[in-house]
């Protein structure tokens, strides 16, 4: 699953003196999908894409999510794990 990397996210509207209400105006989705983002839940492809387009495509896609395993750990090449 894709999580944001909250404290990047966090920096970046610190940068653009951006509340998180403005970020979900400009993500064009609702406040609770930006709340659920930021609390650590998993990212759709469709948030994805609001969230990198709100930022302009200036925050490249790497620094604002990360892939983790179903049981909240990253692999070590960030992708997910294979069965043993």
């Amino acid at each position: 699953m894709v999580v944001a990397r909250v404290d990047r996210i966090d920096q970046e509207l610190r940068a653009r003196r951006l509340l998180h209400i403005e970020l979900a105006g400009l993500m064009r989705m609702s406040q609770n999908t930006v709340a659920n983002i930021m609390a650590g839940r998993p990212v759709g492809s469709n948030a994805q894409a609001a969230l990198y387009r709100a930022f302009d495509g200036e925050v490249p896609m790497d620094e604002l999510f990360e892939l983790v395993v179903d049981d909240g750990t990253e692999t070590e090449d960030g992708a997910e794990g294979e069965a043993a």
